[in-house]
């Protein structure tokens, strides 16, 4: 949709040249260090043009929402050279003018903005804001297998919801509906957690408690009208959850009937599994912390893997490289980001170590997993790994329940 738009936009088409040059830039290991300052000017050209087009914009609703499209462009950019003040300075301006565009198109239609139709670009803007605004972005990914706390403050925001989560529908036509609506379920999950801003609720007492029989046993009026919210609060977000898997298991069973024509259905259906899982996990840990046994993501997981093993033997020579990266490198550097089990990451290591040299990601993805902990990282593989968690964050392939313990309670699920 981006380059039929930039055909159209000057301040679009600027700022995807940037992105390009940009990317050309920071992100090619043991490039010529002047090449790399030649493109990076260019990038700044590019740049600066797009920001003179954004200026020059009229003020026609319209032309608002290509304005937003052009933000969040701009924080790609900022996101390649790591300048989070700037991606953020964007990306909020995007927010107000998103606002301001849907307030403008409710009056001249006289609808609420759960009523409106929608153009496939004004669609793809709500589904985009509602991602960004709900699943927290990844910037370090990990690869050596700790976590890196990036310590963004997230700002409070009050996104517009077009669909609730009691019009999902009873099927889903293919992947990309599933992906829509995991999004507006992980919205709705999060958001009913804040409403109610619940604790997590456990039946074992706590050790104060239990070094005090009394107190173990006293419960405050306040307390039950707390407990009930949260055991509220679960049953819907729960029952969303379970709603929507319902809908997806249809097609994950497809995807696997139909792996050997379409192996990349698979990936796309296992990493949803995956992030379904991974939700129903924290939303677990948030609720339920005295439960046993949890979903184990892991056998998701090796199906990927298994999965891309099976395709890389396919393009095991150099003219097949960007297929490579593009259809293979991309899942299991999912899997290393999301999973710190040391035989599974050891099982993406060895499909790396086969792949062809002329793979650059998977040479990156290498360089990355064999450094130690508190080893000094080269900028370049930092703006990969940058890279990468913001492509991943725009896809849908983070967990906006991920986000409650950092948001709510102060610490990583």
């Amino acid at each position: 949709m981006t380059p039929q738009i930039a055909h159209q936009s000057v301040a679009v088409r600027e700022v995807c040249c940037a992105i390009g040059a940009a990317t050309s830039s920071f992100t090619v290991p043991n490039s010529d260090p002047a090449a790399d300052e030649m493109l990076y000017q260019m990038s700044l050209m590019h740049y600066n043009r797009a920001l003179r087009a954004v200026r020059d914009t009229d003020s026609s609703t319209s032309a608002l929402l290509t304005v937003v499209v052009v933000s969040i462009l701009f924080v790609t950019y900022d996101m390649l050279r790591g300048d989070m003040s700037t991606a953020f300075i964007h990306f909020n301006y995007g927010y107000r003018i998103f606002n301001t565009y849907f307030e403008q198109r409710c009056k001249e239609t006289n609808l609420p903005f759960s009523k409106l139709t929608l153009s496939s670009l004004e669609a793809a803007a709500v589904e985009m804001l509602q991602r960004l605004t709900t699943q927290p972005w990844a910037l370090d990914l990990g690869f050596s297998g700790s976590r890196v706390d990036h310590g963004i403050e997230w700002p409070s925001y009050n996104l517009k919801n077009q669909h609730s989560i009691l019009d999902m529908p009873d099927f889903f036509h293919d992947l990309a509906k599933a992906l829509k609506w995991l999004d507006v379920a992980q919205n709705f999950v999060l958001h009913r957690m804040q409403a109610n801003n619940v604790q997590s609720f456990s039946s074992t007492p706590s050790q104060d408690s239990q070094d005090d029989t009394l107190s173990s046993y006293r419960i405050t009026p306040d307390a039950h009208r707390q407990l009930a919210s949260a055991n509220t609060a679960w049953e819907e977000s729960f029952g969303a959850l379970q709603r929507w898997h319902k809908n997806f298991a249809p097609l994950l069973q497809s995807a696997r009937q139909r792996k050997a024509e379409e192996p990349s259905s698979l990936l796309q259906a296992c990493i949803l599994e995956s992030l379904y899982l991974e939700t129903l996990t924290n939303l677990h840990v948030h609720h339920r912390r005295d439960v046993n046994l949890l979903p184990d993501v892991r056998q998701v997981y090796r199906e990927i893997i298994q999965t891309a093993g099976e395709m890389q033997k396919l393009y095991h020579e150099p003219a097949k490289a960007p297929l490579l990266d593009n259809a293979i490198m991309r899942p299991l550097t999912f899997v290393l980001w999301r999973c710190r089990d040391a035989d599974v990451r050891q099982d993406v290591k060895d499909i790396l170590v086969g792949c062809d040299e002329s793979s650059r990601m998977a040479a990156a993805l290498l360089s990355m997993m064999d450094r130690k902990q508190g080893d000094e990282i080269p900028q370049k593989m930092r703006n990969i790994e940058r890279s990468l968690g913001w492509y991943f964050t725009a896809c849908g392939c983070s967990s906006g329940a991920t986000s409650l313990g950092t948001r709510m309670n102060n610490e990583m699920i």
